[in-house]
């Protein structure tokens, strides 16, 4: 499959009840299984800049990127991935993504990128792909470093799918807000404050005959109901070949957990190509 096209994780492992997490260090009051669920304000945090995380898996496991959704990493986090075969980083080491940046683009005012600061629908997402899909995988050791403190709202690790053909030019962003507006009878406004989200759409074109069944069984599995992490521009991410900041900063803004606000219907195109309309909306 080409490396450049999108990638999907869709299928969290994290959220199966049977794999165990554990961090070299927590600050009191949070919890290291904070990162299973999905209410932004409870996280994890680290009692420093740095730790480690070890995830043991229930079997062995098929893995391909791994996701830190609403994270306080910056442009000069690090992150450190491992695959093992044993338990807690035993047996043969699998892949490893060796050390690279997390969150490599810098567009936000520190304030805007604490992860509790989720007013401004703009916190970064830590990612790190593999240059395949790994399976028999059934440990991950992560190796976080920061600036500050350590802090991430959400763990996605799992295998994802990419298709043969990219999607169409046309790619779509924009914010949602929860805020309102009312005007009074006196000609007066009053705001009361919301919150803003991000929305990410794009089109599957040219889906070929061999990719329809697995998308397909991905918007009959997920629906709207389950989230998934989507990233348009992975290669930026896996292998820094950006040149500018404005490169990173697309990848960036093309990268999304969020569920389908809607599920597409597939069309038929021609006999051999089929097309989906996709709208995702930040969780």
């Amino acid at each position: 499959m080409p490396q450049h096209n999108l990638r999907i994780i869709y299928e969290n492992l994290i959220d199966d009840p049977s794999t165990s997490l554990s961090a070299s260090s927590t600050q009191g009051g949070t919890s290291v299984n904070n990162l299973k669920n999905e209410t932004k304000s409870s996280v994890w945090r680290a009692t420093g800049n740095s730790a480690t995380l070890t995830i043991n898996f229930s079997g062995a496991k098929t893995i391909g990127g791994i996701a830190l959704p609403y994270s306080s990493m910056s442009s000069t986090s690090t992150i450190n991935v491992s695959a093992y075969s044993g338990a807690s980083g035993g047996g043969s080491l699998i892949y490893s993504t060796g050390t690279i940046f997390a969150c490599p683009v810098s567009m936000h005012t520190s304030s805007e990128a604490s992860a509790n600061d989720y007013a401004y629908g703009t916190s970064r997402t830590a990612r790190a792909w593999f240059n395949q899909n790994y399976s028999g995988i059934s440990s991950l050791v992560i190796v976080l470093s920061n600036t500050t403190t350590l802090e991430v709202g959400k763990l996605v690790v799992g295998a994802y799918w990419t298709a043969v053909c990219n999607t169409k030019f046309g790619l779509g962003t924009e914010f949602g807000d929860t805020s309102t507006v009312t005007r009074l009878d006196s000609g007066d406004t009053i705001v009361r404050s919301g919150f803003r989200y991000r929305k990410m759409s794009f089109e599957m074109a040219w889906l070929l005959k061999q990719d329809r069944p697995e998308l397909r069984r991905i918007l009959q599995r997920n629906g709207v109901k389950y989230p998934m992490f989507v990233s348009l521009f992975p290669q930026v991410a896996q292998h820094g070949t950006a040149s500018t900041d404005e490169e990173y900063d697309l990848e960036h803004t093309h990268c999304i957990y969020g569920r389908l606000t809607q599920i597409s219907q597939l069309v038929n195109s021609t006999y051999t190509v089929h097309a989906n309309s996709v709208e995702i909306e930040e969780v």
